[in-house]
């Protein structure tokens, strides 16, 4: 099992104010555009975010995949839960913040609460754990728990850094990422593919290789 920690959210077509009702194909479309899969229809709900894309990513790519994070609880919340499902991920330990606001384009007020307490009670329901990624930045409490998961879980550890940022000390022997400025679909679609490859009992190394060059990925570093 690959678990992504990360906080979810929703991409909204420029010029549509609100997206059509939840689900339906074109949720479907936009959703793996995102991922770098297909093209996306026309004002679609898609998600958005590292934690998501990355999840979706490795679902399709045949693992079975769990989101440890957070929404708020809104009717943006509500269609993530949604589309989560609808593309295979797992999201049991997803926890919905009322004082925080799902992120859906710019200016949606606070992100939902995301702490050492919350990633390490959802880590704590799941077994049979192979790959853990921290899918954003996160306090030094809340990352250092999921370091400390990955090792209880005896599980490969994936960091994924903004560009031009390096990784903290205290993530060990991790895979650490930089995520491009631009072009996250295809990124996201590279790293979910290598944690899926990590999860079928590949070598990280190879499976490193193997994932940029499916994805036409070049710039990564481990």
């Amino acid at each position: 099992m690959i678990v992504v920690v990360g906080r979810p959210g929703l991409a909204r077509p420029q010029g549509a104010a609100e997206p059509p009702g939840v689900g339906g194909p074109s949720g479907v479309a936009g959703l793996t555009a995102a991922a770098g899969l297909a093209e996306a229809a026309p004002h679609s709900v898609a998600l958005d975010g590292l934690a998501a894309l990355v999840a979706v990513a490795a679902a399709h790519a045949g693992a079975d995949v769990e989101l440890v994070g957070s929404i708020g609880d809104d009717e943006d919340g509500d269609r993530v839960v949604v589309e989560l499902g609808r593309s295979g991920v797992r999201h049991a330990a997803l926890l919905r913040d009322p004082a925080g606001r799902t992120p859906a384009g710019e200016g949606t007020g606070p992100l939902p609460r995301l702490d050492a307490a919350d990633i390490g009670l959802g880590l704590s329901y799941l077994s049979g754990v192979r790959v853990v990624i921290l899918a954003e930045a996160l306090p030094a409490d809340a990352r250092q728990t999921g370091v400390e998961a990955a090792a209880y879980h005896g599980a490969s550890l994936i960091v994924l850094v903004a560009a031009g940022e390096a990784a903290d000390d205290d993530v060990g022997d991790a895979t650490v990422l930089e995520a491009p400025e631009g072009g996250r679909g295809p990124f996201a679609g590279m790293v979910g593919r290598y944690a899926a490859a990590i999860d079928r009992g590949a070598e990280p190394a190879d499976a490193l290789g193997e994932a940029a060059r499916a994805a036409g990925w070049e710039h990564v570093t481990e």
